[in-house]
């Protein structure tokens, strides 16, 4: 009888055991996965991101989804927003700085007119960002992400 009990508690064991490793081994590959992705934000930041969320700022200038942003890694930008029911498209070139958080990004709009928009950006996760920029000439880049004024964009697979 507590050879029984001792062989079910012995079992009961390994299958406890084997459990909880696998699923320790899954967390700590996500958790690797996530440092390395996010210890080279200028590598991570490259493709191509659709919009899922405006702040409150862009809905007020009738900014609306569908919409996206392409970082290439040549430095160069396309931008693809819904303004009423006109796709506006505008292309140039940014720089990031990763030397602080919030990331600052730069983009230097070259069509179809020149503008320069300064904003922050960060991960939330490896296919999602939060992202605020304006217009130079009508806001200064903001220093932290206000709740009401972040806009949210997903990976888009290639």
């Amino acid at each position: 009888m507590k050879k029984l009990i001792i062989i079910k508690l012995i079992i009961l064991l390994i299958i406890f055991t084997s459990c909880s490793s696998k699923s320790a081994k899954k967390n700590s590959d996500n958790i690797d996965v996530n440092k390395s992705f996010l210890n080279n934000p200028l590598k991570a930041i490259y493709g191509k991101w659709k919009a899922i969320k405006f702040g409150e700022s862009w809905v007020a200038l009738n900014y609306g989804l569908p919409s996206s942003l392409e970082l290439r890694k040549n430095k160069t930008f396309e931008f693809k927003v819904k303004i009423s029911p006109v796709i506006f498209e505008s292309q140039g070139k940014y720089t990031i700085d990763i030397s602080s958080k919030p990331y600052k990004v730069t983009l230097y709009q070259t069509y179809p007119r020149e503008v320069v928009y300064e904003g922050i950006f960060d991960f939330v996760n490896n296919n999602k960002i939060k992202i605020i920029f304006y217009n130079r000439k009508e806001l200064s880049r903001p220093t932290y992400f206000k709740k009401l004024n972040i806009n949210y964009f997903v990976r888009e697979n290639n």
